[in-house]
């Protein structure tokens, strides 16, 4: 059960990281500015 449950956590998280990174991409992709500003280095 427990094995189960890292399962479930580390496909969660490969989940979030790939539609956050598809996220930052598409941003970047349309507006460099916006996605430095959204980030917080500007």
């Amino acid at each position: 059960m427990k094995f189960l449950h890292v399962c479930y956590v580390a496909l969660g998280f490969a989940v979030a990281r790939w539609l956050f990174h598809r996220d930052a991409v598409e941003v970047e992709m349309v507006d460099p500015v916006q996605h430095l500003r959204t980030s917080g280095l500007l």
